[in-house]
C-alpha cells in the first residue's frame, strides 16, 4: 500500500511543524481513523454478500435474484462513498504522521517518540532497507496490477460475465450456478490482487521514499 490505509492528503513541510505536534492526540487520532476505515470495509463487505448469500441460500431466480444482487452492489457502493468522506476528515492528521516519518527517513534521526506506535493499518515503516532481489522481482509482477492494461482486463472480465447471468437467470437456473460466470473471472482477480499486494505495496512506498529522500533505490523500470 503504499500502506493499506494512506487517504489522499496535503504534503507538509515538517520543518514548519516542528515543536507544534502534540504526539499523544495524534497518535490517539490516528488510531480512531484506523478504527473506522477497517468498520468502513467490514461494512462494505458485508452489505455486498448479505444480500449474495440470501439470494444463493434461497436458491432465487429471475428478477428476485437480479433485485437483492444490485441491490447489494449499491449499497456496498454507498458505504464506500459515505466511508471516503468521513475519512477524508483523517487526512491532515494522516499528513502530520507522513511528514514526521519522512523527515526520519531524510535525516536518519528518530523525530517520533520512542514509545509512538504507528498503527498496522497504516503499513508506513520508519525505516527503509534497499530492495533484494526477490522483492524487486515480487514488484515488477506486482506492477502490472497498477497497470491500466490489467485495469482493463479487470472490468471486461466481470463484466463480460454478466449477461450470461442474465440469459441464465431468465432461464429458470437458480442457486449457485447463476453466479458463476461473475464469480469465476472476480475470484480470479481478486487472488492475483492478493497475491501481488505486498510487492505493490513496497513499490508504492519504495516511490514515495524516493521522491521524500530523492535516493534511488529502485531499479529504473520500476520508477
Amino acid at each position: 500500500m503504499p500502506w493499506r490505509f494512506s487517504p489522499g492528503i496535503e504534503q507538509l513541510d515538517y520543518a514548519d511543524l516542528d515543536g507544534t505536534i502534540d504526539y499523544h492526540r495524534l497518535q490517539c487520532e490516528l488510531e480512531t481513523a484506523a478504527r473506522l476505515y477497517r468498520r468502513v470495509m467490514l461494512a462494505m463487505l458485508a452489505s455486498l454478500f448479505v444480500p449474495v448469500g440470501i439470494a444463493l441460500g434461497l436458491n432465487l431466480s429471475g428478477s428476485i435474484f437480479f433485485a437483492l444482487i444490485l441491490g447489494g452492489l449499491g449499497a456496498s457502493t454507498s458505504v464506500a462513498v459515505l466511508g471516503s468522506f468521513r475519512l477524508w476528515g483523517s487526512s491532515r492528521t494522516f499528513a502530520v504522521l507522513q511528514s514526521a516519518i519522512h523527515e526520519e527517513w531524510k535525516t536518519g534521526r528518530p523525530v517520533l517518540p520512542d514509545w509512538f506506535q504507528v498503527p498496522a493499518t497504516y503499513r508506513i515503516p520508519r525505516a527503509i532497507s534497499k530492495p533484494t532481489e526477490f522483492e524487486i522481482k515480487r514488484m515488477r509482477r506486482a506492477k502490472l496490477a497498477t497497470s491500466d492494461r490489467f485495469a482493463l482486463f479487470t472490468m471486461v472480465a466481470i463484466v463480460a460475465g454478466l449477461p450470461i447471468s442474465f440469459v441464465l437467470a431468465f432461464s429458470g437456473v437458480s442457486g449457485i450456478t447463476l453466479a458463476l460466470p461473475v464469480l469465476i473471472p472476480g475470484l480470479t482477480v481478486v487472488g492475483a490482487l492478493v497475491l501481488m499486494s505486498r510487492g505493490a505495496s513496497t513499490l508504492r512506498l519504495l516511490r514515495e521514499y524516493e521522491k521524500a529522500t530523492g535516493r534511488e533505490v529502485l531499479p529504473q523500470d520500476l520508477r
